[in-house]
């Protein structure tokens, strides 16, 4: 039994499974966000977020329904387009709930503070931190001590240190302005350590904005993929759309040299994604992920490229195995796009949240559940919190892994039934299946 005669016999009724399949997981969306929402930490999740992907599931299985009744291909390619957003959409909610459950914290923050010794030098020396707010007081306080040290006729072995150090020296290292003057160190209006926190909080702010671009960049190549991938899937297919042409006629027509254009622009983009990674220090980890997804793009987009060159046997093979490659490469994009963007401040830690809404969070339990943290000090309460949080988090990642998996194969066998139902009307649909009973 071919392709067309299995779905001709069994495609209304899988189809229809699986809508009813989505309607449930749409319902089982809404429940866990309700759920959540009327428990501890709903305040600090994706509640809403989850509800409308509830409704969109149930709108989307109720659309596919109909345009199975009615053999509107039209209408199902509609329904498939929204399943692909919703799937992007909860490809992204996924990837960040589990981040969130696994206690993943900020990244970009915590590299900057281990290698604050060395970063704090940086900035002291290209003058980045002496405007920000809580330095403008303290370099004058800097200078007034250091014209009171030096005015001292006969220093002692303490003070004469406190005379060798520059002021390069009492801004980068916070303990020297203490053992110097307890008050230059500490003080909160003026001292070094509001500065030093100051100029960290800027320095992670800097750090930040540098994932920007990549997580922007990402989000645009994953766009380009998509569409390229489409472009080659409807190739592949478009005899089934009633264009002329194919793989094994020998000949290129202009939809071929379109595509290979396409690809082959692709294989260029990844030849520079190499050459920035392969420029980036050696020392950078970023350097050797671009490099590597480079050589994945170039391979899968190459691979597409050739087999629309050749026009042989192969043609057909290759193309469809570059394509699948390109397709996980771009759903790894989008990844690479989220963590960027979360690296990017987009989304804080759940620290971060506790520590910032802790007021309301201790109001909201007074009310809700007054003995949540009976007997408890305000760190021991916030662990409680925290440990909730993330773990409501892994429930949603893992039921929304299963939802992904799902969703695949319904984008997939849909996309091949709104194709079949392009190829054949409802009567001719019908002649098949009487035929076949």
């Amino acid at each position: 039994m071919g392709l067309s005669e299995f779905l001709s016999k069994w495609i209304v009724i899988i189809c229809a499974i699986c809508d009813g399949a989505i309607i449930g997981f749409g319902m089982i969306l809404g429940i866990v966000a309700i759920y959540y929402k009327y428990t501890l930490g709903g305040g600090e999740g994706p509640t809403t977020a989850f509800v409308l992907l509830a409704l969109l599931f149930i709108a989307i299985g109720i659309v596919g329904a109909v345009a199975l009744w009615r053999h509107y291909w039209w209408l199902l390619l509609a329904s498939n387009g929204a399943t692909v957003f919703v799937f992007i959409c909860l490809f992204a909610l996924t990837v960040i709930s589990f981040i969130i459950g696994f206690g993943i914290t900020d990244a970009v923050k915590e590299g900057v503070q281990e290698g604050w010794s060395e970063g704090r030098k940086e900035y002291e020396s290209g003058g980045l931190c002496k405007d920000l707010d809580g330095c403008t007081a303290y370099y004058p306080k800097i200078t007034e001590k250091m014209g009171e040290w030096d005015a001292v006729a006969n220093p002692n072995k303490h003070m004469q240190k406190c005379q060798a150090w520059t002021e390069f020296d009492l801004a980068t290292n916070c303990t020297y302005a203490k053992d110097c003057d307890y008050s230059l160190g500490t003080d909160p209006n003026y001292g070094c350590q509001k500065c030093d926190a100051a100029c960290q909080d800027q320095a992670v702010a800097d750090a930040r904005d540098t994932m920007k671009p990549l997580s922007i960049s990402s989000i645009i190549i994953f766009c380009f993929l998509t569409v390229i991938a489409i472009y080659n899937d409807f190739l592949m297919e478009r005899a089934n759309f009633g264009v002329g042409g194919g793989f094994d006629d020998g000949e290129k027509d202009m939809l071929e040299w379109i595509g290979f254009g396409a690809n082959a622009g692709i294989v260029l983009l990844s030849l520079i994604l190499m050459i920035l990674g392969a420029l980036a220090p050696s020392s950078s980890s970023t350097g050797l992920v671009i490099l590597f997804l480079g050589l994945l793009l170039g391979g899968a987009s190459a691979v597409v490229a050739v087999g629309l060159f050749l026009q042989s046997k192969l043609t057909g093979i290759l193309v469809f195995a570059g394509n699948v490659a390109m397709s996980c490469l771009a759903l790894i994009l989008l990844m690479v796009a989220i963590v960027a963007g979360l690296s990017a401040g987009i989304v804080t830690n759940v620290n971060e949240d506790v520590d910032t809404n802790w007021n309301e969070i201790r109001a909201e339990l007074s009310r809700s559940n007054p003995n949540y943290c009976a007997y408890m000090d305000d760190d021991q309460c916030k662990a409680k919190i925290r440990l909730a949080i993330e773990t409501n988090f892994m429930h949603v990642a893992t039921v929304s892994f299963f939802i992904l998996v799902f969703l695949v194969g319904k984008i997939y066998l849909t996309h091949r039934t709104m194709k079949f139902f392009f190829k054949f009307d409802k009567d001719e649909h019908a002649e098949m299946s009487q035929s076949l009973a």
